[in-house]
Order: C-alpha cells, then sequence, then structure tokens
C-alpha cells in the first residue's frame, strides 16, 4: 500500500466519523414536572369555583374580583421560589400583609399528581372553609403551572339570592 492510498483511507474514515457523529440526533428527554416546577414563580390567577346554594357554578378570579380586593393585594406580588430538593423561599413582595419573606418546603408526589408546600396549602385553605382534596398539579409547562384543589365556601348570607 502506497503512503498516498493510506492518507486517502485515513482521510476517508475520519470523514466518515464526523459525518455520522454529526447525524446523529441527540435524544431529548422531556423534563419531569418535578424538574419544570424548579424556579421563581408568580401568580397571575387565582381562581376559585364554588357551587352556592343556587346551583350554578360561579368561578371567581379573587384577584381581581371586588369582594376580595384585600386578599389581592396581600398575594399578587409574592414570589414563590421553588429549589431543587424541597426547599423553597417566599418573597412577599411591596404589599405584604405581615412577613416579607419566608421558607418553605415542597415536594410533588411520586406519580406527579399532586404538589405540596406550606405556602400554596395557606393560600388554597384561605379560600375555603374547608378543602376537600389535595393540592393537584393540574397542568405545568416552562413558564406556568396551574393547581387545582377542590373546597367547600359557604358564601355570605347577603349574597345569595
Amino acid at each position: 500500500m502506497t503512503k498516498c492510498n493510506f492518507m486517502k483511507r485515513v482521510a476517508f474514515i475520519i470523514f466518515i466519523t464526523v459525518l455520522v457523529s454529526a447525524c446523529t440526533k441527540e435524544e431529548v428527554v422531556p423534563k419531569t414536572k418535578q424538574e419544570l416546577v424548579v424556579g421563581k414563580w408568580q401568580i397571575s390567577s387565582f381562581i376559585i369555583e364554588y357551587v352556592p346554594s343556587n346551583g350554578i357554578t360561579t368561578k371567581i378570579n379573587i384577584l381581581v374580583a371586588q369582594d376580595f380586593q384585600s386578599s389581592a393585594l396581600c398575594i399578587k406580588d409574592d414570589i414563590l421560589t421553588l429549589k431543587s430538593g424541597g426547599d423553597a423561599l417566599i418573597d412577599f413582595g411591596s404589599n405584604a400583609c405581615g412577613n416579607t419573606s419566608g421558607a418553605d418546603r415542597w415536594g410533588i408526589s411520586n406519580d406527579e399528581k399532586n404538589i405540596a408546600s406550606v405556602y400554596l396549602n395557606y393560600l388554597t385553605l384561605e379560600a375555603f372553609e374547608q378543602a376537600t382534596s389535595s393540592i393537584l398539579l393540574q397542568d405545568i409547562t416552562e413558564s406556568m403551572f396551574v393547581i387545582y384543589r377542590t373546597g367547600i365556601i359557604t358564601p355570605d348570607a347577603s349574597t345569595q339570592k
């Protein structure tokens, strides 16, 4: 084998190796809900759904509803930072109704259907007289997550028709 043929074969093998490695797609592994939820979050909507005595299901976003203005003022600028490992920090913002910051713990169930957090539990229990479910992790993406919880609300007698 001549030196020229040998160099051509080496160049060809290098070319094929580079070509094959350049064409190999890297498998994109989707993030788990546990990984997606890590980060800073701010409440943009807080919807309560209840059925008053008239039997008509009512949905209220407490961040904009007149009856919940004081509650909305306290929570709409809160920032919840969920860290990997289960630690969380709460910055209650400039409209803090009590502490200005706090520590929390959080976790997602093994089946990734429920999320637990003292802060989220507090917020959702504030809305209900009695919660009837755990906090369900309904949807999550890189930019938002939706939680859902059912509970019992007894409307004020003055609001009943």
